[in-house]
């Protein structure tokens, strides 16, 4: 019965980093006309900044907070420098503009974190077990 919660429980996080990210891009294509391919991507280099932050600090809520600092900080510079030129122009344009940056980002990451996979610890203390959630 735990399993089935704690799966339920996954399903609804992802759901709601799905939601998170389906909603940016729509109040984004909403509001200025562009398709940005760079929107998830911006996600994942949160996520590692904020875990580069807790391997440094060991504070999940402070890493929370940099983490949304910074990339609203680069949001800003991507949005002042690249989106913001592009408005009214070809969507060809801006869809390759983004694209590009979306490339840029994910070189950068695999650069400065690498391919490897690494563990993570938790915001809450006693969450996280290595126990297998599916059948073997």
């Amino acid at each position: 019965m735990d399993q089935i919660i704690i799966q339920t429980l996954h399903g609804l996080v992802n759901g709601m980093v799905l939601a998170m990210v389906a909603s940016g891009l729509t109040l984004i294509f909403g509001i200025m006309d562009i398709v940005n391919f760079a929107h998830g991507d911006l996600l994942m280099l949160g996520a590692f900044v904020g875990a580069s932050v807790v391997g440094v600090t060991g504070n999940y809520w402070l890493a929370l907070v940099v983490a949304a600092i910074v990339i609203a900080m680069l949001g800003a510079l991507l949005q002042i420098t690249t989106l913001r030129p592009l408005i009214g122009r070809d969507p060809l344009t801006t869809i390759l503009a983004t694209f590009g940056v979306s490339l840029v980002i994910q070189k950068y990451a695999l650069w400065q974190w690498g391919p490897s996979v690494r563990s993570s610890i938790s915001s809450i203390p006693g969450t996280a077990s290595p126990r297998r959630c599916w059948p073997a």
